[in-house]
């Protein structure tokens, strides 16, 4: 009786401590160099139903399978990049069963993944990246996107930040957990000190727990300079997001076939550009992006 006394007040004092409403922002980033331990969870737990300001989830009871590690990493470095250059985050996903990796585009406006499950049989690329998150993210906020898998159907989606407060699991206790929410079948809970990084993920295949086990001395790719150069989803755009870059004055950007010939030549005066080369054929283009004299990128992207 005392304890299930006890419980109900720690849970109170969790719920009054937890009243401010976190915001998810780009400046807080994920960050390359987050590792966790993977634990799978059988169904999905009714306490993760819960919505709402101050939502305390509290799994501490619930059973935990170990399944492996989920570590944020350059994807620079992992063996699909050549195929996802435009990536400047990666989720390298070990088991027992191998290593997988989803590829994701963190810029300054909002989160996308253009690769999910890379290495595995179903593992597919995205002709239309998915949308994650939005920068700034607020409790109450919403956004509708589209998002296409290559060879499959154009789906519109809606994804709202629809509740925030603390996750209990695993003997440990996690403040300002932010929940984004789809449908019963996609949800993310989102820790977002020090930097965001996702905690709990239900997907069609089942709900998954990330437990973080170096939270501290992390690297925030926000911080860097940096450029990315994607196809955008109307197939005949390309976006260009640069970021790091306090002065415009002189950034230019030289577009080159697979040939070696100058097919385009201007300059970038702002943090995203999008241009048109839809007289161009579908094949692999490279660029150079100069600020003066300075080389920022140089690079190759996929047309098709």
């Amino acid at each position: 009786m005392h304890k299930n006394l006890l419980s109900l007040f720690l849970l109170f004092v969790i719920s009054l401590s937890s009243n401010s409403q976190p915001v998810l922002n780009y400046d807080s980033g994920h960050s390359i160099g987050v590792t966790t331990d993977a634990y799978s969870i059988s169904g999905t737990p009714a306490n993760l139903l819960l919505s709402g300001a101050n939502a305390v989830w509290d799994l501490s009871a619930v059973p935990l399978t170990p399944a492996g590690s989920v570590d944020l990493v350059d994807p620079s470095s992992t063996p699909g990049f050549s195929l996802y250059s435009s990536s400047n985050l990666a989720y390298e996903q070990s088991s027992g069963l191998g290593t997988i990796y989803n590829y994701l585009i963190d810029d300054a406006n909002e989160l996308n993944i253009i690769g999910r499950d890379i290495g595995a049989p179903n593992g597919f690329g995205y002709a239309d990246p998915e949308q994650l998150l939005q920068y700034p993210f607020s409790f109450g906020a919403s956004f509708t996107d589209t998002r296409q898998r290559v060879s499959g159907t154009l789906e519109t989606f809606n994804r709202t930040y629809d509740s925030y407060g603390t996750l209990i699991i695993n003997g440990k206790t996690y403040t300002d957990v932010v929940r984004i929410y789809e449908n019963t079948t996609s949800a993310i809970w989102y820790a977002v000190t020090p930097v965001i990084s996702p905690l709990i993920i239900v997907r069609s295949s089942g709900v998954v727990y990330l437990e973080p086990t170096n939270p501290n001395g992390i690297k925030d790719i926000a911080n860097e300079a940096s450029v990315f150069v994607y196809q955008g989803s109307s197939k005949t755009e390309v976006h260009v997001v640069i970021r790091g870059v306090n002065d415009y004055s002189n950034v230019k950007m030289k577009i080159f076939n697979s040939l070696g010939s100058e097919v385009k030549d201007f300059y970038i005066t702002q943090s995203r550009t999008d241009f048109q080369i839809k007289e161009q054929a579908a094949g692999v283009y490279f660029f150079t992006i100069t600020n003066g004299t300075s080389m920022l990128k140089k690079g190759k992207f996929m047309f098709n």
